[in-house]
């Protein structure tokens, strides 16, 4: 907001600005709020009362402005797709080998690889706005939940079966013949 009387600015749930006077109208010690024109406090009687001043809110002119600039993030990000994904999945990359430390393996550039789309998934859906954004990263975050206990459960029940094979293996010579006979 801003204060007609001295043009300072102040935030808009203030109700003083910082020359003293209340915004929009007078007020009371108890903090009624009063038309300029009021001599005293329509609900308490109080003749003591703050010196109003009107004011201008920017509440539209800085909506109108984060609209703008978001227009123009988009309209940029549409005709640079290309720039933004590999911009984000080398920084992605970059994060992950030097703090990861990943090696040139095949599961290993497998994982980097579904990591960097990962990271790069979630910076873009901070441009998304509120509910559409956090609603994406929770489903995201869910599937790839989902997906790590059932590739888990995969390997466990393939460790299982490789043992039981080898154990199945070893255990046949065992049962059959002795070693020294025959």
């Amino acid at each position: 907001m801003v204060c007609l009387t001295c043009g300072g600015v102040a935030p808009r749930d203030a109700v003083f600005c910082q020359c003293g006077r209340s915004f929009g109208g007078r007020l009371c010690p108890s903090r009624h709020k009063n038309p300029m024109a009021a001599m005293r406090c329509f609900q308490c009687g109080n003749e003591t009362l703050s010196d109003g001043t009107r004011y201008v809110s920017l509440r539209a002119a800085s909506r109108m402005i984060a609209w703008s600039m978001a227009f123009l993030v988009l309209r940029w990000c549409l005709h640079h797709p290309s720039e933004i994904v590999g911009s984000v999945t080398a920084g992605a990359g970059w994060l992950l080998e030097s703090g990861l430390s990943f090696k040139a393996s095949t599961l290993a550039s497998t994982v980097y690889r579904a990591a960097s789309w990962y990271v790069a998934i979630m910076a873009l859906t901070l441009f998304l706005p509120k509910p559409h954004g956090s609603a994406v990263r929770s489903g995201l975050n869910r599937a790839i939940g989902r997906g790590l206990r059932f590739g888990w459960k995969g390997l466990v029940w393939g460790c299982r079966t490789t043992w039981l094979l080898i154990e199945g293996r070893t255990a046949k010579p065992k049962s059959g013949k002795a070693k020294g006979s025959g």
